[in-house]
Parts: C-alpha cells; structure tokens; sequence
C-alpha cells in the first residue's frame, strides 16, 4: 500500500518534525508517517480479523486512527508519538470492530 512511497527528503525527519509538517499543511508529511506506521497498523489489524471486519476495512480503521493520532498528539504529553498513535490505532480498530457487530445485532 504505502511501502513504495517513501519520499527521500521526507525518510530522515523525526515523526515530531513530520508532524509539525503536517499541521502546517504538508500531506506528504502524513504519507511518510503512514509508511512508518503501517505495519503497527496490520499488526493491530490482524489481531482483529474474523471479529465482524473486512481485513482492508481494518487498515482503513486504522490508518484513520493513525491521522487522529497525528492531529492531537501534544509533544509535551509525556508520551512518545509511537506509544500515542500505537493506542489511537487499537482505540479506532476496536471501536469500528465493536459498531461493526453492534450494526449486525
């Protein structure tokens, strides 16, 4: 999905400096912290699978949660941005999971 698009000016900033590029309008900020998180993203997804969502649905979820992630993430929190986003994902993926069934029933 995103592995191939890693813009080289883009690989070496911080996730912190990519944030800050993003708030200040810079999408491509936001894809090269999307390949970086991806695979926490299939890894939280995959956890998941067979609850009531389609796998590409589950990235979606999560690729969502990833994008809150960035929007509020506060540096002076005392939380890495790994650690915050890591949450925001598994909170986003587990809340589509849960309307997903709620939906059924």
């Amino acid at each position: 999905m995103f592995e191939n698009e890693q813009i080289d000016e883009y690989k070496n900033l911080s996730d912190t400096e990519l944030i800050h590029l993003y708030k200040n309008g810079d999408q491509t900020a936001f894809q090269q912290l999307a390949v970086r998180y991806i695979f926490i993203i299939r890894n939280k997804s995959s956890d998941l699978y067979n609850m009531g969502i389609e796998s590409e649905d589950l990235i979606q979820e999560g690729l969502l949660g990833l994008h809150n992630a960035v929007r509020s993430f506060d540096e002076n929190g005392g939380a890495s941005f790994r650690t915050y986003a890591s949450i925001c994902i598994r909170n986003r993926l587990v809340s589509a999971v849960r309307t997903a069934n709620a939906d059924k029933n």
